[in-house]
């Protein structure tokens, strides 16, 4: 099927559609703030969390996913009808419950080494994202969703890095901005924040949208189980494949990146570590509560390798803290340029003033004056 796929010229009909999808979507809102809940999200606008997916998408990224890639002549087909800025296109403007769809398609397709290439040379033509910052900026969502607790982008609880913290019901007040557009004004909106959305949360939505009743159509379970999927999974386990193929290619491409996205990446390229070390850690909370007692050997194992995996986050979180020195100076930066840009337009308006009063004035007086 794969080969006939292929052969029918499906890779560059599969792609086109996905390029007519994006052209008709916009980036959506990003948060600033870092500990922000589900449904704090939803209450911002242009939050795409509780927004209805196009079935016809899913379709074509499923029928993708498994009639194209892990076939590597397939895949050749990808570059030359641009399918890889297609797919990342997509996972800047689509829905956020798509995310996890699309970068299960990207994580396999970096594993072909001829592809890495076209994934890492790829920017937004919307907002001149590169793919390290649309990487990014994907783990900072997932991390307000899950509600972890990452103050001024850098690591808190070395122990357990990836951990959410316990949900909490307060008001927050959160700043937003659009992507892509810095010129719009930050609004800054108050919201209640709540635990993260769940597999019974989601369902309740359902009914909720269908008027009181759930919806039993064949289009409207499927995005119900695309929204379980996505309450249930955690999309940084998508994410980090993708940035551990740049790293392995021996550039990444996040020369260019803002302190505040090196930070996070600090993050990601860790992820299978800290993944490790809180397995570890897990059994050996396991076994205290079971009032076992490991043996010598299982001890200095478990010991190590979650001392491993602590040391590591020392050091991220070192690091992320002179990132957030670098951050403040570029804010800095930033100010004095914007400043810098008025008092020059500033001089500019009075000098076309001069040239403007000089052009009025007779000949015979400018002639005098020389």
């Amino acid at each position: 099927n794969q080969a006939r796929l292929r052969r029918a010229h499906g890779v560059s009909l599969l792609i086109q559609e996905i390029d007519a999808y994006v052209k008709r979507r916009v980036p959506v809102t990003r948060s600033r703030h870092k500990n922000l809940s589900e449904a704090a999200r939803d209450a911002m606008p242009s939050s795409s969390s509780a927004e209805k997916v196009d079935p016809l998408i899913v379709g074509v990224l499923d029928c993708l996913w498994h009639g194209v890639v892990g076939n590597r002549r397939s895949e050749a087909r990808l570059p030359p009808v641009d399918g890889l800025d297609a797919l990342l296109a997509l996972l800047e403007v689509g829905p956020r419950l798509m995310r996890l769809q699309v970068c299960g398609v990207l994580a396999d397709l970096a594993r072909n080494p001829k592809l890495i290439s076209y994934i890492r040379g790829w920017r937004s033509d919307k907002t001149m994202r590169s793919t390290c910052q649309l990487l990014a900026h994907a783990w900072e969502d997932e991390e307000i969703r899950l509600g972890c607790d990452r103050d001024r982008g850098v690591l808190s609880d070395t122990a357990q890095p990836l951990r959410k913290k316990k949900p909490s019901q307060k008001e927050e007040k959160i700043i937003t901005t659009i992507a892509g557009d810095s010129s719009d004004s930050d609004e800054e909106l108050t919201v209640v924040q709540a635990p993260p959305a769940d597999a019974q949360t989601t369902m309740k939505f359902m009914q909720r949208s269908a008027g009181g009743a759930l919806q039993t159509s064949q289009a409207a379970r499927a995005e119900r189980a695309l929204r379980q999927a996505v309450a249930t999974h955690d999309l940084r386990s998508k994410v980090a494949p993708i940035y551990a193929a740049l790293l392995a290619s021996g550039d990444a491409g996040d020369s260019d990146a803002p302190a505040d996205d090196k930070a996070t990446l600090r993050m990601v390229g860790h992820y299978a570590r800290f993944i490790d070390g809180e397995a570890w850690s897990d059994v050996q909370h396991q076994l205290a509560t079971a009032g076992v007692k490991p043996v010598a050997a299982d001890r200095t194992l478990l010991d190590f390798n979650i001392g491993a995996s602590v040391s590591l986050a020392e050091k991220t979180k070192a690091d992320q803290e002179v990132l957030a020195g670098e951050r403040k100076a570029e804010e800095k930066a930033g100010e004095e340029s914007f400043f810098g840009s008025i008092l020059n337009q500033r001089d500019q308006e009075i000098k076309q003033l001069i040239i403007k009063r000089d052009a009025l004035r007779p000949k015979r007086k400018l002639l005098e004056r020389q």
